[in-house]
């Protein structure tokens, strides 16, 4: 996965996997000649280029990948252009509460600059999403902190309080044997740090490259009305604009 212009900025996101593992190089080509490269082992890769190292132009993107078991060589080129935007700091995106983040995931796409979270839930009910944060290369994030809304329903007749809504950190434990029966192909079960604590904090740091998720739930009142409520959630952070996520929740009549 090739995600140019992930943090508002000049920079280049990698992201992919390999069947087996193996020791795999990721190059930036400019003119013929390599600017950066980054590399790493095992079956994931992820790299990122940012900074003075990429000025705007046209480059190419070269993954070289070597199995550890046979020794052969894969490789892989991509064509992409960098052009100056305003640059930001870090990239926001929503994921359903059903997906595993790992420590060093990339969204499907480029996120939009206002991620939306969408809900369904019946009265009593709880429901959740997350909304994912990933500092640029070298651009930690300091003292996150999450402020929730009131939920107003379209008509303006009805609201759920921001009370009803609750945020928490998604915490990792490091997973060091994680199934019985190896499979190559399956490549979730590898060793490493896996999301699976919910931490009740007021604030926290994420480093660079550390794609971090807070957990957000709603559980719907019993009297709730029911239809289309929207609200927003805003993540703040020291020296960072807020960045705004706007929640739609739909309540069942039942």
């Amino acid at each position: 996965r090739l995600l140019p212009g992930l943090y508002g900025g000049l920079g280049v996101d990698v992201a992919g996997g390999l069947s087996l593992p193996g020791k795999w190089q990721v190059a930036l080509i400019r003119g013929g000649r390599e600017v950066a490269r980054q590399e790493g082992s095992g079956r994931r890769l992820r790299a990122a280029f940012a900074g003075k190292a990429v000025p705007p132009g046209d480059y190419t993107v070269q993954l070289s990948a070597t199995d550890d078991a046979l020794g052969e060589t894969i490789q892989r080129r991509e064509r992409v252009r960098l052009r100056r935007t305003d640059s930001g700091s870090y990239a926001a995106w929503v994921e359903s509460a059903m997906v595993r983040v790992m420590p060093r995931a990339l969204p499907a796409a480029l996120p939009p600059r206002r991620p939306q979270a969408q809900i369904r839930l019946a009265k009593g009910e709880a429901e959740s999403f997350q909304v994912v944060l990933l500092p640029a290369p070298e651009r930690p994030l300091r003292n996150v902190r999450v402020r929730l809304s009131d939920l107003v329903r379209r008509d303006g007749k009805a609201r759920i309080a921001a009370r009803h809504l609750e945020w928490q950190q998604v915490g990792y434990v490091w997973i060091e044997k994680t199934w019985r029966f190896r499979h190559p192909f399956v490549r979730d079960l590898d060793p490493g740090w896996w999301p699976d604590p919910l931490l009740p904090v007021e604030q926290f740091d994420v480093q660079p490259g550390f794609a971090q998720p807070v957990w957000v739930t709603l559980t719907a009142p019993r009297d709730a009305a029911a239809g289309d409520y929207t609200g927003r959630l805003q993540i703040l952070a020291d020296g960072e604009p807020p960045t705004t996520v706007t929640v739609n929740a739909h309540i069942y009549d039942f």
